[in-house]
């Protein structure tokens, strides 16, 4: 049975590529005439903007998305020492204030970082008034942010 149906596929593609296998019909080359038709001139293309330098993209995202006050310093010089800041800006708008007092608790248990309470009060504060649930979520993180993924805890 599957010998018939083998014939079968393998006359249908001969046939198929012997059909097609031919190439395109050629059209006749017209014989010039002698006179000349004018050619409209190329139209002018769009200069397309410049690209915006990769860090100089991440500098505008990280002001727009991190806006300052206090706790912000803090916050660049404590959470990048284990994970990337892509981690704040895509899992903190959806925290509550009860989940970052969760993940306070775990980092203040078991990470070893530098750091005092009163930093931690500043750090905390400054993530929860600028990243949680009742906030519209930021833009989507610029290309270079994306790449190059921190492992942590």
């Amino acid at each position: 049975m599957w010998r018939k149906r083998f014939r079968l596929a393998l006359l249908a593609g001969g046939l198929l590529v012997m059909a097609c296998g031919r190439g395109p019909a050629k059209t006749p080359t017209p014989t010039p005439t002698g006179t000349i038709t004018p050619t409209a001139a190329a139209s002018p293309t769009a200069t397309p903007a410049p690209a915006l330098d990769p860090q100089a993209e991440v500098k505008a995202y990280l002001a727009k998305v991190f806006p300052p006050g206090p706790g912000r310093q803090e916050t660049f010089e404590q959470c990048t020492t284990c994970h990337g800041i892509h981690v704040i800006v895509i899992a903190g708008p959806v925290k509550d204030e009860a989940n970052w007092g969760n993940t306070r608790f775990f980092h203040e248990t078991f990470t070893l970082r530098p750091g005092s309470k009163e930093v931690d009060d500043l750090i905390f504060k400054y993530l929860f008034e600028h990243f949680n649930e009742s906030l519209p979520p930021p833009p989507p993180l610029p290309d270079l942010l994306m790449t190059g993924w921190q492992n942590y805890l």
